[in-house]
């Protein structure tokens, strides 16, 4: 069994860099820690980026799966990161996202599709995680918002602007959301207003 999955490319790149971390800590004395079975700082520190690396690349493979349209590969590898890591939020806002693309691929979409369901699952195990994570709030917001549950989209996207605000981060990392969130909460005013 290869390390990180069944995948038999990626159980090669496990085996080079594992070796090549061997190769680099033993020409500089480092070894296993004698008594513990614990690896040094620096050899865990490096497996971990390498872990971090597979874990990426497959990020990307469902990505780039679930982008194609080939919704059955990328959930699989989603399933596989989630049982490596249950609470990657990247993993999880991936799901997500694949889930509305597979359901709203289809022309009769119902707001009670499983797919739908279970997209909302990822989003608020995400906020359960982390509260203030704006992409999920963001998600989630637009995900009421394409299923018709307006004031459910409206709370989130105010929550949503109201946590951008509070956090102060730079709004490069978020610039298409605050965006589309203003953009959005806008068309709802004057909507009510022509309506009023």
């Amino acid at each position: 069994m290869h390390v990180l999955g069944g995948d038999p490319d990626i159980g090669a790149d496990t085996k080079a860099y594992a070796a090549l971390v061997g190769l680099l800590f033993s020409a500089r004395g480092c070894g296993v820690s004698k008594g513990r079975d614990r690896f040094p700082a620096n050899l865990m520190l490096a497996y971990l980026a390498m872990a971090n690396d597979l874990r990426y690349r497959r990020l990307e493979r469902a990505r780039v799966a679930g982008l194609a349209g080939k919704f059955s590969v990328a959930y699989k590898g989603l399933d596989e990161l989630l049982r490596q890591n249950p609470d990657d939020i990247e993993v999880h806002r991936l799901y997500g996202n694949v889930l509305e693309t597979d359901a709203f691929s289809q022309d009769d979409i119902v707001p009670a599709d499983a797919r739908l369901k279970t997209a909302r699952y990822h989003y608020r195990h995400i906020l359960r995680i982390d509260s203030s994570n704006l992409f999920a709030l963001f998600d989630l917001a637009e995900h009421f918002s394409n299923i018709g549950r307006n004031r459910a989209a409206k709370s989130l996207f105010e929550e949503f602007l109201r946590q951008s605000k509070a956090q102060n981060l730079d709004e490069y990392e978020y610039e298409d959301e605050l965006a589309r969130t203003k953009a959005w909460l806008e068309q709802q005013n004057e909507d009510r207003i022509v309506l009023d």
